[in-house]
């Protein structure tokens, strides 16, 4: 979906794709969180390090440059790559909706690139969720990733049977901007249960 705007998907059930990067030229090559290594390494250090903080896999539904986007009493199971992912898209929810034996990251939101376009991810919710069984293929994923976002809920959520974390937000940390800065402000991860973990 991309640049639709008051767009509502109640009751749906998002089920069995696949997800072929990994066989592309640049493979997959986890760092953590979904997010990994393309193309050729430039000299590493903090300030140029822009190509592995990338997000690798692809959401089998995936909305781009949206607003006001609700999934309600949704269900995303058996896919491959990413359940659900948000790219600079704002004020929508994910509320009630269950993620099963997913490859990759259950949920991902905002993008790992530009510290200063944190405010094009801005305000989404999802709460009253289950994520169970994330990253049973590509074992360095998480139940919900978000990288530089502004006004972020998380809450209310189960998630829980994972091989490595329940929640990953901030990731980019403050690397392209300064040393010690961030635009990602204002998340509030609040009440959510997270259980069964760092099991691979």
């Amino acid at each position: 979906v991309s640049g639709a705007k008051d767009v509502q998907f109640e009751g749906f059930a998002f089920e069995d794709s696949t997800f072929l990067g990994a066989s592309g030229p640049n493979g997959y090559v986890e760092q953590q969180s979904g997010c990994g290594v393309v193309g050729q390494p430039p000299i590493l250090n903090c300030a140029n390090d822009t190509y592995w903080s990338y997000k690798l896999a692809e959401g089998a539904v995936r909305l781009t440059d949206c607003s006001r986007i609700g999934f309600v009493n949704c269900s995303f199971s058996r896919l491959g790559g990413v359940g659900l992912d948000l790219t600079r898209t704002t004020d929508s929810v994910i509320d009630r909706c269950n993620f099963t034996d997913i490859s990759g990251n259950g949920i991902q939101i905002g993008q790992y690139q530009d510290p200063l376009a944190s405010h094009k991810d801005a305000r989404n919710v999802i709460k009253d969720s289950i994520v169970e069984r994330a990253a049973s293929e590509f074992s360095g994923g998480v139940g919900i990733a978000a990288g530089y976002t502004q006004g972020l809920v998380i809450e209310h959520c189960d998630i829980h049977n994972l091989t490595y974390a329940g929640i990953s937000v901030g990731w980019g940390w403050s690397r392209h901007e300064c040393a010690k800065c961030t635009n990602a402000a204002n998340n509030t991860i609040r009440n959510n249960r997270i259980h069964n973990y760092k099991r691979t």
